[in-house]
């Protein structure tokens, strides 16, 4: 009797299969909300009867819609098909991005046939969980899409924002807008998770404590974002539209003083619900990162940006001055942008006042296991055109190694050396062409 070919996945459970598919997909998942296809996952499908089902589910899980008309129509159409022919895909699309090419987005709220894959795919039992929405950055056109009045967004707002996304999603990411309506965000009554880069809103918020049900965020990611009223009322807009006081996670990338008192009243708001912070500076201004802590106990993670030889790591050293608990910090990460045209850098990175960020972070820092991530980023120009440049790299390396090796044993020992101290020290070296 012939003997049978058992596969080697035979004798795993489903569940595990699953978890194999799943991992392989969570590598992806960035590439593949920008588009990107990933042929893994049409692989797995063909292993067996066993690998299929989760390795379709993946493979459909994100539609990114970004091509022009005549693409566009062609890849709807062919989704449309699928979708025909087995139900189930629509089911497995989890989240939709979409990129408006060349300032073309009436589509999205009068296009039939989009709508239609819509209404199948995001329905009340089987909701759509992320909408990420951007104006193609890559296009020769203004980065930003400026809504210029509500009427013009009317038609996104009927018949594709209030009865498909904001019944449902609890993902919302905005890239590049001008003019957004706020009721795109506030209307989200299920949202928890709100990234914004570049995005500024228009419109009075509806909600209000005591008759509306308001977003409760738990991540808040920012670049440059502002809401109604910025200019004249820099804290309205975000307390009737939003109930922070379960946020967990805050990025904020900033550049002005006035931005930095915007972002104090969000962690205010946030209270001790606040468990991650990350301030960054966007450019080189002079500004300062600042945020008072005194009210956030469970702030565990703390990352931020310090350009030198202007801050010479005051910021960190008032922010961490600020934390009241002490033993409750886990992990601190910084980015040190060092530029030198003078010869001077890197050296300049001893001067800082590391004496009292060691003496801080050794005060706040957890009792258990604690990491320290230092990041140099070293810009320099090439001072003498008369040396070969493969030259000047290698003795500025050399200088960097030095500095790094120096801060070490001369300015941070104290905290390295501390029990259950893990660090984790590099330097990258970039030129004033890359810097500007």
């Amino acid at each position: 009797m012939p003997s049978k070919c058992f596969s080697p996945f035979s004798r795993l459970s489903q569940e595990i299969i699953d978890k194999i598919i799943d991992h392989i997909a969570d590598a992806s998942i960035i590439f593949r909300r920008l588009g990107f296809f990933d042929r893994d996952l049409p692989h797995c499908a063909l292993v067996s009867r066993s690998f299929r089902p989760r390795s379709e589910f993946h493979v459909f899980e994100i539609l990114h819609l970004k091509e022009k008309s005549d693409a566009r129509q062609r890849k709807l159409e062919t989704l449309a098909g699928l979708i025909q022919g087995n139900p189930k895909i629509a089911d497995y699309i989890r989240e939709l991005s979409l990129e408006c090419v060349d300032l073309e987005y009436s589509w999205i709220g009068e296009d039939p046939m989009f709508l239609d894959i819509m209404r199948a795919v995001s329905r009340p039992e089987q909701p759509l969980r992320r909408l990420a929405f951007q104006h193609d950055a890559s296009s020769d056109r203004p980065l930003v899409k400026r809504f210029d009045n509500k009427t013009e967004f009317q038609p996104l707002l009927n018949n594709f924002f209030r009865p498909l996304i904001l019944p449902f999603i609890t993902t919302l990411a905005l890239m590049n807008m001008e003019g957004v309506p706020l009721e795109v965000v506030e209307g989200c009554v299920h949202l928890i998770d709100l990234e914004l880069d570049h995005v500024t809103f228009v419109g009075k918020s509806s909600k209000t404590a005591l008759n509306s049900t308001r977003p409760a965020l738990k991540r808040l990611w920012d670049e440059n974002s502002k809401p109604p009223l910025w200019d004249t009322h820099p804290l309205d807009g975000w307390d009737a539209s939003f109930d922070l006081s379960q946020l967990q996670y805050l990025a904020v990338f900033r550049d002005e003083p006035l931005d930095f008192k915007f972002e104090q009243h969000i962690v205010d708001m946030a209270g001790g619900s606040l468990q991650e912070l990350q301030l960054h500076s966007s450019t080189r201004t002079g500004c300062e990162p600042f945020v008072s802590l005194r009210n956030s106990p469970k702030l565990s993670p703390l990352d931020t940006d310090i350009f030198l030889p202007e801050d010479n790591l005051r910021s960190i050293n008032r922010i961490l001055k600020t934390i009241q608990t002490t033993g409750s910090l886990h992990a601190v990460s910084i980015r040190l942008y060092i530029v030198g045209f003078d010869g001077e850098a890197p050296e300049i990175l001893l001067n800082a006042d590391w004496e009292t960020f060691c003496i801080e972070v050794l005060r706040v820092r957890s009792t258990a296991a604690f990491t320290i991530t230092l990041s140099m980023i070293y810009t320099f120009g090439h001072p003498n055109p008369d040396m070969e440049l493969s030259v000047f790299w290698d003795h500025l390396n050399n200088r960097c190694e030095s500095t790094l090796s120096r801060l070490l044993e001369e300015k941070i020992a104290s905290l390295v050396d501390s029990p259950g101290c893990i660090n984790d020290l590099s330097h990258m070296i970039t030129t004033a062409e890359d810097y500007y």
